[in-house]
């Protein structure tokens, strides 16, 4: 299978620093001495992160623009929220039964309604994504007990396609449909496929048995012909990306992971080697840049990049951990480009950046584990 080998550039240092002001929101949290962690997060900001309640038990919890609120359960100890949709109209994730068992939930923001979705005949599932029109995908267990990908739709669960094994999930949906996912093969060799249009494609054909070392297939929200994925070719274990079906292998020296691609087809991620590892983004032209760490840091991650082409992570300074804003090559520290901390809190980590440059970040404040939303200011 032909592939296309993208480019290396160095990154040259600044000449200035790419000025962007923000204003922190603390979203609060569910107790007076609880603590908030970070989750998926909206275009409009909406935020479904997880919450220490005053029992003790961990809470999906939702951020509307002004509170945080309590999701709830379906009846048992805990839940937690997995994903939301890109309007913020939808949460989806797991929660506990009454009886123990888990079971995959929809929770409708503007209803405030936790429902429970049910299962392919097994005892659990549980809700990853789920798009602006309310589909929603999974994996849950069978009758056979294997656990298989499944879509919710029109209140009906099905298993989705397969690569022919025992075992699957699926991981992502966007708004044309397309799901990404992994999933046994018939030699029980796990794979990363993507469904457009209906039709299922193996992103990682002719690795042999045992091959292994896959990770999260990512999509980007719009096109339904783009995906990301660690995959397995002659070339050794590297970050692909696959556009129109074509793998276009982004490195052939390190392995690596893609962590994020929008719709442009640019995208963030980690490169591993022997002296640790570094983050990296890559444009439109296929070009490969390295992400510098601050000024004496010791490297960085990268988590997320939005359309406009901002990758959002955490650089290891000497001092500690703190969030960075990555934009076209240029990194500045947050806390450095943030009014409206409360004295002496540093943020730590960046997770999560939306189509509005909002900026997901944790930090501690007063010993508990709180998230910020860095909005322009």
């Amino acid at each position: 299978m032909k592939r296309a080998i993208f480019s290396v550039v160095a990154v040259a240092g600044a000449a200035t620093i790419f000025a962007q002001d923000y204003k922190a929101v603390d979203i609060g949290s569910l107790t007076s001495n609880g603590s908030v962690f970070n989750g998926p997060m909206a275009n409009n900001g909406t935020t479904a992160v997880r919450a220490t309640t005053a029992t003790g038990q961990i809470h999906a919890a939702v951020w509307n623009g002004s509170s945080l609120k309590d999701l709830g359960t379906l009846g048992g100890s805990f839940s937690v929220a997995l994903g939301i949709s890109p309007n913020g109209s939808f949460i989806v994730g797991q929660s506990a039964l009454a009886n123990g068992k888990a079971h995959a939930f929809l929770y409708t923001v503007s209803t405030g309604v936790m429902k429970d979705l049910g299962t392919l005949g097994g005892q659990s599932s549980s809700a990853n994504s789920v798009n602006d029109s309310g589909v929603v995908v999974g994996s849950s267990n069978n009758v056979l007990g294997n656990r298989v990908a499944a879509i919710w739709q029109n209140n009906t669960v099905y298993p989705t396609q397969n690569l022919g094994g025992a075992n699957s999930e699926a991981y992502f949906i966007n708004n044309d449909g397309s799901i990404t996912g992994m999933s046994d093969t018939p030699s029980a060799t796990m794979h990363p496929f993507v469904i457009v249009n209906g039709e299922i494609m193996d992103l990682a054909p002719g690795v042999p048995d045992g091959g292994g070392g896959f990770d999260l297939p990512v999509l980007n929200s719009v096109n339904a012909t783009g995906c990301s994925v660690r995959g397995i070719s002659s070339l050794g274990a590297v970050p692909t990306m696959f556009v129109n079906r074509m793998p276009m292998v982004m490195s052939t020296t390190n392995p690596g992971t893609v962590t994020s691609v929008n719709r442009f087809f640019e995208t963030c991620g980690n490169f591993y080697t022997i002296n640790g590892g570094f983050a990296f983004r890559t444009n439109g032209k296929g070009e490969f840049f390295a992400i510098q760490g601050l000024p004496g840091s010791y490297g960085a991650i990268a988590q997320q990049m939005n359309d406009l082409g901002t990758v959002v992570g955490t650089c290891f300074t000497p001092s500690g951990n703190v969030a960075y804003y990555d934009h076209k090559g240029i990194m500045v520290d947050l806390n450095t480009q943030t009014i409206g901390l409360p004295q002496g809190v540093v943020l730590s980590d960046a997770w999560a950046v939306n189509a509005q440059d909002t900026v997901q970040c944790t930090a501690i404040l007063n010993g508990r584990n709180r998230v910020f939303l860095l909005k322009k200011a």
